[in-house]
């Protein structure tokens, strides 16, 4: 696939919202033969895909998403520009969002959201392959 395609793809993935804009994901991209011959080992599923792909699409997800999280920090601060602290309106609003909307009260719960959320976010990506 041309190189210009996969950056289409890779920005709709940048650019595709998540609940509460906290994006609990990160793409790795393996375009190294190498890599993706190690990858076959642990792979189960994707042999083929690994086989025939010159690139290959990891997920990763990210665990623990809360409001006093290191990554949530980031988001405020480097992301959206704002200030960061715990009692902060948005650290707040994801809070009480979490607790009380979702009920994601404990960990095994926060990170299903977060595969969940990203499923989403694969989706897109192969969606924005169909053009």
């Amino acid at each position: 696939m041309d190189k210009k395609y996969w950056d289409i793809i890779l920005e709709s993935a940048k650019l595709f919202p998540s609940s509460l804009g906290y994006e609990s994901w990160k793409f790795l991209v393996i375009d190294n033969s190498g890599m993706r011959e190690d990858l076959k080992l642990i792979g189960w599923g994707a042999f083929n895909s690994l086989e025939g792909a010159n690139k290959f699409v990891v997920a990763l997800v990210r665990k623990n998403i809360v409001y006093n999280s290191n990554h949530v920090k980031h988001i405020a601060e480097n992301v959206l520009g704002l200030s960061y602290y715990e009692g902060s309106p948005q650290s707040q609003f994801l809070k009480k969002s979490q607790e009380k909307a979702f009920k994601l009260t404990d960990d095994n719960y926060l990170y299903n959201w977060s595969v969940k959320q990203t499923y989403i976010t694969l989706e897109n990506m192969i969606t924005t392959t169909s053009f």
